[in-house]
């Protein structure tokens, strides 16, 4: 028991640690604000309040911990078609291992061609280029005893960009927290993204979610 909740201990620790550091930050500093778009039914309609009671193949996008409570083997499709073509394309999978469990997914965000000119008239059409942007995640649940009132997770990033003829990437990393204070009823969670990562000398955009749940 001394060692779960030393390890709670030492997580919380981590993310708090990460929440000071993202609320020093100049929002104007960072890249990639499509690592900030919140993907899945549920999470949306719950107002991205997700992170306490993460459940099933969503939690990869949300809080990583909540992977370990998949019925099954999972998979969810997600597309939204924008204003002005751009779409948004999401596709995850996972299978729990008993206590454990492991998912991964890829996210696209596509935009229209643009057309490029050097000047004011149609004749200065130089050519044409498509923006998008893309995430692949490789995540890892794991629960601390049979009832799962303990959950940790942890999900790697890869994240490229392409403007123009330009490429730009970075990995990312994202852990969460989730406990049942109350199984059943009180529901408390934590989830930190898109740690450590850089595009050239910019940060991207990290983002702090936690809270408390009762049902």
């Amino acid at each position: 028991m001394k060692t779960r909740t030393y390890l709670i201990i030492a997580v919380l620790a981590l993310l708090l640690a990460d929440i000071a550091a993202a609320q020093s930050a100049d929002v104007t500093s960072t890249a990639a604000p499509f690592l900030q778009i919140g993907i899945g039914t549920r999470g949306a309609a719950m107002g991205e309040a997700f992170s306490p009671v993460p459940e099933g193949i969503d939690s990869l996008n949300w809080n990583p911990a909540g992977i370990v409570n998949m019925n099954g083997l999972e998979a969810n499709i997600v597309y939204s078609k924008w204003i002005q073509e751009t779409s948004f394309t999401s596709l995850t999978m996972g299978l729990p291992m008993g206590s454990a469990a492991i998912a991964g997914g890829i996210n696209f965000l596509s935009y229209p061609t643009i057309e490029m000119f050097n000047g004011p008239a149609p004749t200065d059409k130089v050519g044409e280029t498509t923006p998008k942007d893309m995430v692949a995640l490789l995540g890892f649940g794991l629960a601390f005893d049979e009832e799962k009132t303990i959950l940790v997770g942890a999900a790697g990033k890869y994240f490229s960009e392409t403007i123009v003829d330009t490429s730009y990437s970075t990995i990312a990393l994202d852990l969460g927290l989730s406990v049942a204070v109350m199984p059943g009823e009180l529901y408390l969670g934590a989830a930190a993204q898109n740690l450590i990562g850089k595009i050239k000398d910019y940060d991207i955009p990290q983002v702090i979610r936690g809270g408390a749940a009762y049902r």
